[in-house]
């Protein structure tokens, strides 16, 4: 079994810590059929205690896409800012892009060249330190390790 990886706790901002909701009813209701008696509704109250823990969200839960065409992904300043916004877990070659990606040329369909490339995003994830995630595309056609 791979080992787990690392998990944080989300702390409810303390004007959270006393929320109490109150349910007055059913949403929906039918009108009783006749001769049936008609049910009182009566009221629930839920309440959060904000100060225990049921569950880790794990690190990896908290990601984003690392786009092939976003040049900015290669600043100096993306892994600390990553690290800061508690970013776990980077996509690439990215969302949708990826459908169309050639991983042998560094390029798209489309708009040709890419910007960021492999060993760009893998320099980007050690500095980081999130894990990384690839999309293979199957829109292009391209088979990753063929011989030419």
């Amino acid at each position: 079994m791979p080992p787990r990886p690392p998990s944080r706790r989300l702390r409810l901002p303390a004007a959270l810590a006393g929320l109490a909701l109150l349910a007055a009813g059913p949403l929906c209701t039918t009108a009783p059929s006749a001769g049936a008696a008609a049910t009182a509704t009566s009221a629930a109250t839920v309440s959060v205690n904000a100060g225990q823990s049921l569950a880790t969200v794990p690190a990896t839960a908290i990601g984003t896409n690392g786009s092939v065409y976003d040049s900015k992904l290669t600043d100096a300043a993306v892994p600390g800012l990553l690290k800061q916004a508690g970013v776990g877990l980077v996509r690439f070659p990215g969302g949708s892009s990826s459908d169309s990606y050639n991983w042998k040329t560094n390029s798209d369909l489309t708009y040709g060249t890419q910007a960021v490339d492999f060993d760009h995003y893998a320099t980007m994830l050690q500095q980081s330190g999130a894990q990384g995630m690839v999309t293979v595309n199957y829109g292009s056609g391209d088979t990753i390790g063929a011989a030419e």
